[in-house]
């Protein structure tokens, strides 16, 4: 496999093994497996592993190892705190069907695949002879990458490969790095963060392999997170307080080109004098990157974290999620509820007297990710909205 200098793309005319091992079949046009195979390349023996596809070939954004069992009914055990009682039961339906080896009647499709050499390498560096892998592709969006689970032959979940194949997506996947190596030794026992396991450089890729954290079928459902776990990620490294206009925000801004999408200077005219108390975030602190269980809260997906950020700004970020996901909310609507939803937790956090301030620069936080994202990878029309309805709500605030 040959590797250009620049971003991967996806290339067509993909082949794959038939279900008998023996005669190669095409899949014409299919670009979601195609970029898989491109990124993590194929071994050069002629070894292959069946996958039960999900939702479709199609549409592929999840693929199951349908053995050996043990690791099959492990890469379905996959629960957190966003997950509802009956998506709870079909999780552990599809374990059952994966142990009995009854995984083909599962919804999705069989797919034969060449067995990657990344999961080889991964296992060689790792000390473990033998490595299977589930791999989610996740839905097409500009931030997307493959996401490895490795799985040993009995079941045991050795942890999670996360591949940046892109400028932007190397930058992630360095950014989750670093803040889980800082914020490790930091946080209450009660908070658990995935261990980094191994970081490196695989064929021009950026490859971070993480360990797991408890997600218990218990997991228990909330609708947006805690203050508490707000509290502790933005204390882990130390807070301080500061006005706007003197914090780190406005170079980080800058540097992502957010003074092309709206008026900087007018934000800080009308925004700068406020003091305000400055932590880290997660950046995505929502109940699917949560699993909480007896007493301990795990937290992954650190991809976005950020230090100097408003103590706060979480909450925020997960009423947001909540109103889009879970109540089906347009991103207007959603971000326009987004104060008098947030208010009782920012109170709780002592920021209520800000809201009105730390609701702009949220705004232009969430803008600034946008021109961050502009043009990575995967681009999909749908993912421009809420550039275009944060910037005109932003503006429209700033005009009042």
């Amino acid at each position: 496999m040959c590797l250009t200098d620049g971003p991967l793309r996806p290339t067509l005319n993909w082949m794959v093994p038939s279900s008998d091992g023996k005669r190669p079949s095409p899949i014409e046009g299919n670009e979601d497996l195609a970029w898989l195979d491109q990124i993590l390349g194929r071994r050069a023996s002629d070894g292959a592993t069946q996958y039960l596809c999900r939702p479709s070939v199609a549409n592929p954004q999840f693929l199951v190892p349908t053995r050996p069992r043990r690791a099959a009914a492990s890469s379905l055990r996959r629960f957190h705190d966003a997950r509802s009682p009956s998506e709870r039961v079909v999780g552990l339906a599809g374990q059952v069907m994966a142990r009995t080896g009854l995984l083909r009647f599962a919804p999705g499709e069989p797919l034969v695949l060449q067995d990657f050499a990344l999961v080889d390498h991964l296992a060689g560096v790792l000390g473990e002879p033998e490595l299977c892998a589930a791999v989610t592709l996740g839905p097409r969006r500009r931030n997307r990458k493959p996401v490895l689970q490795l799985i040993r032959p009995d079941g045991d979940v050795v942890g999670f490969a996360k591949i940046g194949w892109t400028p932007f997506t190397s930058e992630l996947v360095g950014n989750e790095a670093r803040w889980l190596g800082a914020v490790e030794a930091s946080t209450p026992t009660w908070l658990r963060t995935p261990p980094v396991l191994h970081k490196t450089r695989w064929r021009d890729l950026d490859v971070l392999v993480i360990g797991t954290v408890d997600t218990p079928f218990t997991a228990r459902g909330q609708r947006v997170v805690r203050t508490d776990v707000v509290d502790a990620v933005a204390h882990s490294i130390g807070t301080r307080r500061a006005p706007f206009g003197e914090s780190a925000l406005l170079a980080d801004w800058r540097a992502a080109g957010l003074d092309r999408r709206v008026d900087l200077d007018r934000l800080v005219d009308r925004r700068g004098a406020e003091h305000l108390e400055y932590g880290l975030w997660h950046g995505d602190l929502t109940p699917w990157n949560i699993a909480t269980h007896a007493g301990a809260i795990s937290v992954w997906d650190w991809e976005f974290a950020a230090p100097d950020r408003p103590v706060g700004f979480d909450v925020l970020h997960a009423h947001f999620e909540d109103g889009r996901r879970r109540l089906h909310e347009s991103d207007e609507i959603a971000l326009r509820n987004l104060p008098s939803r947030a208010l009782p937790q920012l109170a709780e956090l002592g920021q209520d007297r800000h809201v009105d301030a730390m609701y702009d620069l949220y705004l232009a936080e969430l803008l600034a990710r946008e021109q961050r994202l502009i043009g990575q990878g995967w681009e999909h029309q749908g993912q421009a909205k809420i550039d275009r309805v944060a910037g005109e709500l932003l503006e429209e605030r700033l005009a009042a």
